[in-house]
């Protein structure tokens, strides 16, 4: 029997190499497996060949189809055994017709996969970069509950104008805005019970908050001739009753967190350059490795270059500027002020170096440091945890007693999109069950 081929990763090819595999492979291969595998920093000669290759065609919504077309690749794999996840995800790209897809895999705190699919602008042709920084829709919520508890834990605050608030999980939250010149836009609070919501309450969703309705409805509403910020979302609550008492139960809410985005930049300003986002670079993402992380605002024009084009075929009212024009829902519409919700985009990797670091949303350090093992508390079990917005879908995949961590986004994502998504099952149960030396499933 023959020695298995070795094959090596994409970082250690030239880019006329990569091209010339990925034309071979074009040739030779069904069309469920073509890709083109290509380095982030493409010369105008290799861009000259890409243009000249099929391109996926537009589909009855406007979303790119791939069909046969090739799917461009750029990053690197470092581990053989898991070189099935490209077919997993271009199988799934055609499948949803999914403009472009990033995916990173760690194992015991290394980045042993790291790839880019598609295109992160899709009209313009532009190849996915490896690296690419997107919008990860609820799974902030995860580093979210991290960073308060980080807060929490090393004694930060919030001034006021009757002094400073220590942040505590059962620090009541409303008194807080109060304290600080937030009130609703006539009269009182008119429900008394949300001055005993507390930071616990909104973190485990147990607030019994109404969701605000979206931007243009909510600025309407609130008299403003511009778009909402989320404090104007802090306003619209004060002026609606809560759905139930605080600590009653649970009910996913989305309002809750873009609470306490609010309490922690109020809490990081002045300390940290950029605020919140400084304090999330500095004091969550550093310590884990990579600080990938940038300000991902509603406008296209305003978005970091390492920012990406999100895909939304539903439009609506922007926010900004004031006009009757409708834009896609990703770009600030109506139906959903990406603004309030202090948004951010993150790389796959940096994504899963805070999986490798920090024990999701309990704040503490994955590894205890002195052991080498599991921390004390830590939950050692196997978890995956989704988020869907208009215009992304991300998934991360995370096995503790392994330390194995798998992130996943995409720039186009919808409710019907993610009933449909099932890469991060195919990727788990092909690729990452016997990569921590278990039996794969179908």
């Amino acid at each position: 029997m023959s020695p298995p081929e070795k094959k090596l990763p994409i970082s250690k090819l030239s880019r006329r190499q990569m091209l010339g595999a990925g034309m071979k492979i074009m040739g030779g291969m069904a069309a469920a497996g073509t890709f083109l595998p290509l380095l982030n920093d493409c010369s105008a000669a290799d861009n000259k060949l890409l243009a000249a290759l099929k391109p996926p065609q537009p589909g009855p919504d406007g979303c790119p189809q791939w069909g046969d077309a090739p799917i461009p690749v750029t990053g690197f794999i470092n581990d053989q055994a898991l070189s099935g996840v490209d077919g997993l995800v271009m199988r799934s790209m055609r499948e949803c017709n999914t403009p472009g897809v990033v995916v990173a895999i760690s194992r015991k705190g290394q980045i042993t996969l790291s790839r880019g699919y598609g295109y992160k602008d899709p009209k313009l042709r532009v190849p996915m970069p490896h690296d690419a920084m997107l919008r990860v829709a609820s799974v902030v919520k995860i580093i979210d509950g991290t960073a308060m508890r980080w807060m929490i834990q090393n004694g930060f605050s919030i001034p006021t104008s009757a002094g400073a608030v220590p942040l505590h999980l059962n620090t009541p939250v409303f008194p807080i805005f109060a304290a600080r010149g937030v009130y609703p836009l006539r009269g009182n609070w008119r429900d008394p019970r949300l001055g005993r919501i507390t930071i616990e309450h909104l973190l485990r969703h147990k607030g019994g908050l109404p969701p605000a309705p979206a931007g243009w409805t909510l600025a309407k509403e609130l008299q403003l001739n511009r778009a909402p910020t989320g404090t104007d979302i802090v306003r619209w609550q004060m002026m609606h009753t809560l759905q139930f008492n605080p600590g009653e139960k649970s009910v996913y809410c989305n309002d809750g967190f873009t609470i306490l985005h609010l309490l922690m930049h109020m809490a990081a300003q002045g300390k940290y350059p950029d605020g919140y986002y400084g304090f999330l670079r500095k004091e969550i993402l550093e310590p884990a490795g990579n600080t990938d992380l940038v300000h991902s605002p509603g406008q296209p024009s305003l978005r970091d270059p390492r920012d990406v084009t999100y895909w939304s075929a539903d439009k609506g009212r922007p926010c900004y500027p004031s006009t009757e024009s409708e834009v896609p829902l990703c770009d600030g519409a109506n139906d959903f002020n990406v603004d309030a919700y202090l948004p951010w985009a993150i790389s796959a990797p940096a994504l899963c170096s805070y999986l490798s670091y920090w024990c999701w949303d309990d704040g503490i350090k994955l590894i205890d440091e002195n052991t080498g093992k599991l921390a004390a508390g830590v939950n050692n079990g196997f978890g995956i945890f989704n988020g869907v917005m208009p215009g992304t879908l991300s998934n991360i995949v995370q096995a503790r007693w392994s330390l194995t961590n798998c992130a996943i986004i995409t720039n186009r994502g919808t409710e019907h999109m993610k009933a449909k998504w099932d890469l991060p099952e195919r990727i788990n149960n092909r690729i990452l069950l016997p990569y921590q030396g278990l039996a794969a499933k179908d």
